[in-house]
């Protein structure tokens, strides 16, 4: 299991960097990948985002699947479980 930390002051940038990092899955298409978020609108947006990337079509349509989203006192407490 590994951690990368990406920041950046455009969000944008951000989550079209996060949808050509999670086009290929590291661990097998069964595998879930986690992403932390500072809020639940925050999620929402980036799902959104994420599926006009991920499986999509020549139109854009796609699917945000396989991916587990996490506030980060969630993220501490999955580390120190």
């Amino acid at each position: 299991m590994g951690l990368a930390v990406h920041v950046d002051t455009r969000t944008d940038l951000l989550a079209d960097a996060l949808g050509e990092l999670l086009r290929q899955p590291v661990g097998g298409v069964l595998s879930r990948e986690l992403v932390v978020v500072p809020a639940r609108g925050v999620e929402r947006w980036l799902t959104q985002r994420l599926s006009h990337v991920l499986g999509a079509d020549d139109h854009g349509n796609g699917v945000c699947a396989g991916v587990d989203f996490v506030r980060p006192a969630s993220l501490i407490g999955l580390l120190t479980d």
